[in-house]
C-alpha cells in the first residue's frame, strides 16, 4: 500500500490523533510549568498537584476542542452553496 493511498484511507484517524498529541503535549508542559511555579512559592504538594491538574485540562480541552472543530468544519457544508447542511449532521 503507497503512501497516499494509505493516508487517504485513514485520514481523519491520523487528524483526530494529531489533534490529541498536540493537545495533551501543550496540556503537558503547561501543567509542568505551572507546577514549577507554584513549588517556588508554596510547599503544599496537595494544592500544587491540584493547580497542576487545573491548568492541564484548561489548556488541554479548548486546544483540542478548537483544532477539532478547525478540522471539521468544512464537513458539514454544501459545496454548492456554502450553507451549513443539518441534514449530514
Amino acid at each position: 500500500m503507497s503512501r497516499a493511498r494509505f493516508f487517504r484511507r485513514y485520514k481523519d484517524a491520523i487528524l483526530f490523533n494529531r489533534n490529541l498529541i498536540i493537545a495533551a503535549a501543550g496540556g503537558f508542559f503547561a501543567s509542568a510549568y505551572a507546577s514549577q511555579l507554584y513549588a517556588e512559592h508554596e510547599s503544599n504538594d496537595y494544592a500544587n498537584s491540584i493547580v497542576t491538574l487545573a491548568v492541564e485540562y484548561c489548556v488541554y480541552l479548548p486546544v483540542f476542542a478548537t483544532m477539532f472543530y478547525v478540522d471539521n468544519r468544512i464537513r458539514y457544508r454544501d459545496p454548492a452553496t456554502g450553507r451549513r447542511d443539518s441534514g449530514r449532521a
